[in-house]
């Protein structure tokens, strides 16, 4: 992660350099010579090659109604402020064009600035309308500035921006003093940029002292797109104590393609919380860790906290996660919290392009909700769908409810993993209502692992209702293992389905390392269908116990009973086969007929034929997707694995087939 604002020191020196020129044209244009404490109007005529107002005392006003300003060589239009008296800099536009194409490096459209580090002088601009248009490196759309303690109030109301060089950010709030607060507000409109570094909409606060609020509001069905490495859509970035609170609402989107740019960024240095939502909008990004949501502190307080309310995520790319909440301070206590309701889906696409994946360095703990509804969906070697991975002391937990789902295909793609390495801290994973399909070898369903031999954390896994079907070789349905001096505790309620077509339903592990006080402990009450094993616990105790003079006390009474303990009023169904009959029946459907595509993808799975087989999907109606066609030949390939499953993958299929007639996605 870059923690530096590119371009900014460059464009900030271009721009001074510029003055010169502009300040012959200011004395023409404004209506009076300012005293102390005035009011400065700039009032333009139509076609005037730029506006630039200096001024050492005075506010300033710019006020543009349905002008069209191009400047060249400098700056559109600018008022800066270098006075000490907390003299304010307004800017409005309505219904104005700006172009600086034709500008050299740092022609910015419009700038605003107060340059005197003791001002408390508010900075706003407000543009409605209109449009603005550079061409230059460094050459922002919108930029405001600020070096003393005053706020930074960017509004920018349907209105189009389009830059088209490196670190030529759409907005840019830069404050570089000890407070005030940035806030940048986008309604409507459309900001488009073409560039490394450059972002659509960029927040920085650079001051490690400032408390200043660093706020950044998209609405309004908003569209922001960026092109270029490291040019993310929306960046908040702060080094001071206060907080990054940015938000997507209201239908707008945001798309990057490049390398390392994310739609939706916060970073934090400082102390401050990270607070990132999205209620109803699109975040899509095309490039190797392009990530589409990131929370990222470093600083040693704070919390992070991601929530997506409705709306969609998609990635494509190597290592791009669909949501990434990041601590990276040993020392920090912050909490990480990522939370999706109302329908949120989430899709990645890419080797390692995790579809949720919080991870903790320090003590604070990783929560992550999913419910009402919304989904994860990967494509990709070691694609997990929701992972929460710690280092430090926190907890992991991981909480699915009311209908959601993670869908992953890969190997190595596991659907849920809480994976803790520290020396202490729970790993929590409930599941309730909910299904995780995995498809791939070696991809379990929902795994906890605790790894560290030092801790004494406990591990829960519990599926109070749903579905889990891992469809992989070495592929578990539910699997905990730990290897430390905690417990492992596994659940399945009456209303919980776990199947392992190729390998174990469910399986507990406790590898104990001289300390017998750990358990073991599953109970199971809901249905468990596998080919090699419906449950299977096992504990290992690396050392015994001495007692010193033969008395048992009671302590050591409760470390000599049993490690493992399986208590299992439900179904356990162990290598189950279909005939072909009962495939037939399964895929036919309410109305006892297959289509002749269907039955051809059904018998080159049953006989393990892949040309057979891609003849078959290239035969298939489009509305099939992709989709399935990758899962019917990742089961194809297991079925070279496996020749014994032949009818347990040709059922996997003919489910996947139902459940797409039962859709309606195809006409019988």
């Amino acid at each position: 992660m870059s923690a530096r604002a590119p371009g900014l020191a460059f464009a900030l020196g271009t721009l001074l350099a510029l003055l010169g020129a502009g300040e012959a044209r200011a004395a023409a244009l404004c209506t009076n010579t300012p005293g102390p404490n005035d009011v400065v109007s700039c009032i333009a005529a139509d076609g005037v090659s730029g506006i630039l107002l200096v001024n050492a005392s005075g506010n300033i006003d710019i006020n543009l109604v349905n002008q069209a300003i191009a400047s060249s060589p400098g700056i559109g239009v600018r008022g800066s402020q270098h006075g000490s008296m907390n003299e304010a800099v307004s800017i409005r536009l309505r219904g104005t064009t700006v172009n600086t194409v034709q500008g050299g490096a740092g022609a910015s459209g419009v700038v605003g600035s107060i340059e005197n580090t003791t001002s408390e002088g508010a900075l706003t601009i407000d543009v409605t309308g209109g449009a603005i248009t550079t061409g230059a490196t460094s050459a922002m759309g919108v930029y405001g500035y600020h070096s003393g303690a005053g706020d930074i109030d960017i509004d920018v109301t349907r209105s189009s921006v389009t830059t088209a060089k490196a670190t030529g950010h759409g907005f840019l709030g830069y404050h570089l003093g000890t407070g005030g607060d940035v806030d940048i507000d986008m309604t409507g409109g459309t900001v488009t940029t073409a560039g490394k570094d450059a972002h659509g909409v960029y927040g920085y606060v650079a001051n490690t002292a400032s408390a200043g609020a660093l706020t950044i509001d998209v609405t309004g069905g908003a569209s922001i797109k960026t092109t270029g490495d490291i040019a993310r859509g929306v960046h908040g970035y702060h080094r001071g104590t206060g907080g990054i609170d940015v938000d997507l609402t209201d239908d707008s989107s945001v798309t990057t393609a490049g390398k390392d740019a994310h739609g939706v960024y916060g970073y934090h240095l400082g102390t401050g919380d990270v607070d990132i939502g999205m209620t109803g909008g699109s975040v899509t990004t095309a490039g190797v860790l392009a990530h589409g949501f990131v929370g990222y502190h470093y600083g040693a307080s704070g919390d992070v906290d991601i929530d997506l309310t409705g709306g969609t995520v998609r990635t494509a790319g190597e290592d791009a996660m669909g949501v990434w909440g990041y601590f990276g301070n040993t020392e920090s206590a912050g909490a990480l919290t990522i939370g999706m309701t109302g329908g949120t889906s989430i899709k990645t696409t890419g080797e390692g392009a995790r579809g949720v994946y919080g991870y903790h360095r320090g003590s604070g703990g990783i929560d992550v909700d999913m419910m009402d509804g919304s989904s994860v969906t990967t494509a990709g070697e070691g694609a997990y769908g929701v992972y929460g991975y710690h280092t430090g002391a926190g907890g992991i937990a991981v909480d699915m409810t009311d209908g959601s789902s993670v869908t992953t295909a890969g190997e190595g793609a596991h659907g849920l993993l809480g994976y803790h390495v520290g020396a202490g801290g729970d790993v929590d994973i409930d599941m309730t209502g909910s299904s995780v399909t995995t498809v791939g070898e070696g991809a379990h369903g929902v795994w906890g692992y605790i790894r560290n031999t030092a801790s004494e954390g406990a591990l829960r896994i519990d599926v109070t209702g749903g579905v889990v079907t891992a469809e992989g070789l070495r592929a578990h349905g539910l699997y905990g293992l730990h290897r430390g001096l905690g417990s492992v505790s596994m659940t399945t309620g009456a209303a919980a389905e776990v199947e392992s077509p190729f390998f174990r339903g469910l399986q507990g592990r406790l590898l104990n390392n001289a300390n017998a006080a750990g358990r073991l402990l599953v109970t199971h009450r809901g249905a468990v269908r596998a080919r090699d094993a419906g449950i299977l616990a096992w504990a290992f105790r690396s050392s015994g116990h001495t007692f010193g003079d033969g008395a048992q006390t009671a302590d050591d009474a409760a470390r000599d009973a049993p490690m493992v303990h399986v208590t299992s009023s439900g179904e356990v169904t162990v290598g189950a086969s279909v005939t072909d009959a009962f495939i037939r029946e399964a895929v036919a459907g309410a109305d006892g007929t297959l289509s002749a595509a269907e039955n051809a993808v059904l018998s080159a799975v049953t006989a393990g034929d892949s040309d057979a087989l891609d003849t078959a999907l290239d035969a298939l109606p489009a509305a099939y997707g992709d989709e399935y066609k990758a899962r019917a030949r990742n089961l194809l390939s297991q079925r070279g694995d496996a020749p014994s499953s032949a009818a347990a993958l040709a059922y996997r299929a003919a489910e996947e087939i139902l459940g797409l007639s039962r859709a309606g996605v195809r006409a019988v």
